[in-house]
Parts: structure tokens; C-alpha cells; sequence
């Protein structure tokens, strides 16, 4: 049997006011990406056709570059309050086929409970289908309400009565209905409940006094689980990086403590490598076999390749590092930065736009800004590579394979030091450096004799 044409609607327009945030609740952060986002990417991994996201319209400027990130179409719901009037709002009364309707604070839905609920609504035929689960202590969800096990209705927490709160199936959010039927129903939903407002859960009772086909699909805890506080969505966003950390240790990577180490989805890590606690690893990180990750390091956008040492206090953006290099303590690599096979970039060492060759050494204290660093080189400490001219221009230095740079040089950029060549402590580098020359640049020493003691003298006549 063929798939009818699928649209899904996203509600998200509540203003979330538990969350007690000027920020919209479906653009806060879960494990690094806006609850919106995970959505949208579970609803993209159902092989839906169509998405539809309804917002208020004072989020729009925030909102509207996410959904259109994922090519769904944005929506403004009007002056009518409630989650039917959020899906007319939709332009529900153009829709054929069929319609999945999902909340906007949804951060753990997964597709294969959506493509569950999408294939018994076919297997069935129905008319609609809840996603419903078995939850221990229900709290504010929505209930189920069964009358010889087939539902008849769902009843929200501001109208639950002592027997319904007995009920422990709630009501995930997911529903999945004929187009067909939908706007009728819609049209008679009232807002005749404690809120007064147009509640989407109306439609079970509407469509069975009608005698159409309603049922429920089981679904998870977690796609059922909604996000109103600051505290829920902290809970949301350990339960992802906990998945994820289950995954990776499931594959070989030593996770040193699980309940101190933040690794998100998109984060690849290879057998062997070793975790250390307080590490944040993000976005597309990809890590290689038999690394080590020490203490309170952040790597974002980064390849690290194998057999690399990353310690402590590291931070690295967008850099890619070689093998058996070592990173740091509290190094900082700045997007652009490449890294060769078997370097060392010490400790209160930044990089920024620049490829630093095999076997190259800054031990300590320097920045090398958009710079080509060669082999075999030694950078000394307090090395800086002047990058920005007063002009407001950034520009370049090059160094040859094999050269020294002595501590404290300055190198105004643009320069070139030839290979083999070498610069004396403190100097001030404003000319290319030929090929195995030594450069020295300094102000001339000048010893005043007996400073101290005519100083001592001058002092004691005062």
C-alpha cells in the first residue's frame, strides 16, 4: 500500500512563559541544537513531505531562519488562542492527504515512533491517531479515556477529575489525522474550557460521536516528553548526551565519568581514545582511534587525527590537528589552524588561520596568526607574528622549514624567513629573512656605571 502525502505541522507558537526566558522555549538549546531544530530533523528522518511551522509573530526573526534551515514553511498563528487554532492558522483548509501534528517542545521525538504511528494509521485506516504511552506518574500530561478499551476522548490536566487522574496513559502530542476530516473538526471546536481556549485534543470526541475510526499507537516515554521549564529541558539535554555517551563506550571509546562529559550527536570518536571528565565535544568534532582528551578541553568543528594528546584546559574551533601531535595545556587553536604529524603546540599557545609542518614545536607562550609555518621548526617563547597593520589589513608571514625563532621575536607581517635561517632573542622582524641566515634586530645595551650608587647618594642629600 502507497504512502499518502504527508504534511506535518509543528506547533510553536506558545510563548513559554514557565520557562522564565526572553528567548522562544523551541529555540533553547538541547545538546547543542534549539529544541526546534530536533524536531524538525526527527519529522525530515520520517520521510515526511511537507512541514509547517506555526509561530507567533513576535518570534519570527529568531524562529524563522531555523524552519527555513530545514525548508519547512513558517506560519503566524492569529488572535485565537489554543493548538487548533494554532493548526487552522496553518492553512489547514488547503491540505490534502494526510496531516501529522506535533508539539514544538518536543526535543526527544524519534522518527521511528512517528513512522510507527504513520504506518498503523494506514494499516488501520483510520480516521485519527493519537501516539500514547504508559507513564508511572502522569503529572500535568493529558489523559487517555477509554470506554471498553477504545479511546473516547482526551482530558487535559485543568480538567481532570479525581477518577481521571487515576489514568496512567497520557497523551504524546502526536496526532495523525485524514486531511479530509480535519478542517470540519476543527470548525467545531469551542473554547469552552478553564483556559478558553481551542484545544486540539477536542478532536478524539468530535470525530467519535461521529463514528469515525479513532485509535492510539504506542509510542516512547521520551517522544511523549515535553519541555516547560528550565529544569525539563536540563533533563532533556542529559538524556541526549547520555544516549550518546552509551553509544560511544558500546564502541570502544573509554569514557573515564559519563556523568561529567558532554558529547554531542554529530561528534565522531574513534576505539581506544580516552575521555577525561569536564571535556565538551561539538558539532561535527571527529576524533581518531587511540587519542587522549584531558580535563575541561572544548573542541568544536575539529579533525583530530589518531594517536593525538589534547590536555588540559585546551581549546580548539574549527582546526584540524595531525597525528601524534600534543595540544597544550590550555593551548587555543582558532578556525583555520592545521596542525602536522607529530607537533607540539604548548601551553598558553593560540593559533589563528594558520598551518603550522610535521614536527614543529611552540612550547609556550606565543600567538601565530595567519601564518605558514614549515617543518622542523622551533618557535621560542613569546614569539608573536604581528598580523594587523595599521591600515586595518591582516597579512601574512611564512617560515621556512627548519628555522629557529628565538624567544621574544616580533615578526611584522608581511615576512618570509628562508629555510634554515634563525632569529636572536628579542628581535624585532620588519625584512625577509634569506635562507640560512640569522637575523637580529635589537636597540643597542647601554650600562650606565654606578646607577645605583649615585642613586643611593642623591637620595640620602634629600
Amino acid at each position: 500500500m502507497a504512502q499518502r502525502f504527508i504534511t506535518a505541522i509543528v506547533l510553536s507558537a506558545g510563548k513559554g512563559s514557565r520557562m522564565r526566558s526572553s528567548l522562544p522555549k523551541s529555540l533553547h538549546p538541547v545538546a547543542g541544537q534549539p529544541i526546534l531544530a530536533r524536531i524538525l530533523l526527527s519529522l525530515k528522518r520520517a520521510k515526511v513531505d511537507e512541514i509547517r511551522v506555526v509561530i507567533n509573530e513576535e518570534s519570527k526573526r529568531l524562529i524563522q531562519p531555523v524552519a527555513e534551515a530545514f525548508k519547512a514553511q513558517v506560519f503566524f498563528q492569529d488572535e485565537k488562542v489554543g493548538t487548533a487554532a494554532a493548526v487552522l492558522s496553518a492553512q489547514a483548509d488547503a491540505l490534502t492527504g494526510d496531516v501529522l501534528i506535533v508539539n514544538g517542545d518536543h526535543p526527544l521525538i524519534s522518527p521511528a515512533d512517528l513512522e510507527k504511528v504513520v504506518k498503523l494509521f494506514q494499516e488501520e485506516s483510520a480516521d485519527l491517531c493519537i501516539g500514547s504511552c504508559v507513564k508511572e506518574y502522569p503529572g500535568d500530561y493529558g489523559r487517555i479515556i477509554r470506554q471498553k478499551e477504545k479511546i473516547v476522548a482526551i482530558v487535559e490536566k485543568d480538567s481532570l477529575t479525581h477518577e481521571s487522574r487515576k489514568v496512567n496513559e497520557i497523551n504524546s502530542g502526536i496526532y495523525l489525522v485524514k486531511a479530509e476530516g480535519l478542517v470540519s473538526c476543527l470548525s467545531q471546536i469551542k473554547d469552552q474550557n478553564p483556559k478558553g481556549e481551542y484545544c486540539l485534543t477536542d478532536m478524539v470526541s468530535i470525530f467519535v460521536d461521529q463514528g469515525k475510526k479513532v485509535i492510539t499507537c504506542p509510542v516512547t516515554e521520551d517522544s511523549a516528553f515535553g519541555v516547560n521549564t528550565q529544569r525539563e529541558l536540563s533533563f532533556a539535554t542529559k538524556k541526549i548526551f547520555t544516549r550518546k555517551l552509551n553509544h560511544l563506550m558500546n564502541q570502544g571509546v573509554i569514557i573515564v565519568d559519563p556523568l561529567n562529559t558532554y558529547i554531542e550527536d554529530g561528534v565522531q570518536i574513534g576505539q581506544g581514545s580516552v575521555i577525561y571528565p569536564g571535556v565538551y565535544l561539538k558539532g561535527s568534532t571527529s576524533i581518531g582511534p587511540f587519542c587522549a582528551i584531558e580535563t575541561n578541553s572544548f573542541i568544536m568543528d575539529s579533525l583530530i587525527h589518531e594517536l593525538v594528546l589534547v590536555r588540559s584546559g585546551s581549546y580548539l574551533e574549527s582546526a584540524e590537528v595531525g597525528t601524534q601531535s600534543v595540544i597544550g595545556p590550555y593551548a587555543r587553536l582558532r578556525p583555520g589552524t592545521k596542525i602536522g604529524k607529530q607537533c607540539k603546540v604548548g601551553n598558553f599557545v593560540e593559533m589563528k588561520k594558520t598551518s603550522f609542518g610535521s614536527r614543529s614545536k611552540a612550547s609556550h607562550l606565543s600567538y601565530l596568526g595567519d601564518s605558514e609555518i614549515g617543518e622542523d621548526v622551533n618557535i621560542g617563547c613569546g614569539t608573536v607574528t604581528c598580523n594587523l597593520n595599521m591600515d586595518g589589513k591582516k597579512y601574512s608571514t611564512r617560515v621556512g622549514d627548519k628555522v629557529f625563532v628565538g624567544s621574544g621575536t616580533q615578526i611584522v607581517a608581511p615576512v618570509k624567513l628562508g629555510d634554515c635561517s634563525a632569529t636572536g632573542a628579542g628581535s624585532v622582524i620588519t625584512k625577509d629573512v634569506p635562507a640560512q641566515a640569522l637575523a637580529v634586530e635589537r636597540a643597542p645595551q647601554k650600562n650606565l656605571e654606578n646607577y645605583f650608587k649615585r642613586k643611593t647618594r642623591e637620595d640620602e642629600k634629600k
